[in-house]
């Protein structure tokens, strides 16, 4: 009896249909080798191609990626430069030299001058750049940026402008300095005006409060010309 039942069962397994064979390259397959196929598309998880993640870089259609650190010269959240326009970390940093620039200006105010109006406009100076310049390097560097990079033509003339005061004395030191802090005044506003397209809430709030002030110190400029008579 238990050999029929063992025969039958044979039998049974031989009537079973064969396995489906899948055939390489159709939907579900396996490649030779044995792996998964190759997948398409892209592996950000935004759904956009990107560069590494892992870097913390932007991805490369510029926008995309891990946040992390900001393309050289690029700000997050700033707007990009038209064609002629400077980008925002240029700007930062020319504001940055300018500031410099008026100090270098007051320090030798205040080593040459004789007249107190002179020496009162100095001292201003120095106080109130030497705050705005210390939070705009907080603010650069709070943002993973560093100084933009430029040739040495670019502030040639503020150094040349110190060189020559440097050789002046009495009268015609005084006469050159307020000429100089007109126009020192003039192009600081004119930076930090040119700030305020930059998107970046941070920014915004560093030139809503630097703003007034810098247009108060231009006007000290203009009263200084007529006290002094220069």
């Amino acid at each position: 009896m238990t050999k029929y039942w063992i025969l039958g069962l044979v039998l049974a397994v031989g009537c079973l249909p064969e396995r489906e064979e899948r055939v390489e390259g159709e939907p579900g397959g396996v490649t030779p080798e044995g792996t998964a196929p190759e997948r398409t598309g892209t592996d950000d998880a935004t759904g956009r191609q990107g560069t590494d993640d892992a870097t913390g870089t932007y991805g490369t259609d510029g926008t995309t990626g891990a946040p992390g650190t900001a393309a050289p010269g690029t700000m997050p959240g700033a707007t990009q430069p038209r064609a002629g326009q400077e980008s925002a970390a240029q700007v930062l940093t020319d504001l940055h030299q300018q500031y410099i620039h008026e100090l270098a200006l007051a320090g030798l105010a205040q080593e040459k001058a004789t007249d107190p109006n002179i020496k009162s406009y100095a001292d201003r100076i120095t106080q109130e750049r030497t705050q705005a310049d210390t939070d705009l390097t907080k603010l650069v560097n709070s943002k993973g940026m560093s100084w933009a990079q430029a040739d040495t033509t670019r502030y040639a003339t503020q150094t040349a402008t110190i060189e020559r005061l440097r050789g002046l004395t009495g009268t015609d030191f005084e006469q050159a300095y307020v000429a100089e802090v007109l126009d020192a005044g003039d192009k600081t506003v004119a930076i930090v005006e040119q700030l305020t397209a930059v998107e970046d809430q941070d920014v915004k709030d560093y030139i809503d409060r630097i703003h007034p002030i810098v247009l108060q110190q231009r006007d000290a400029a203009r009263q200084l010309k007529v006290k002094t008579g220069t």
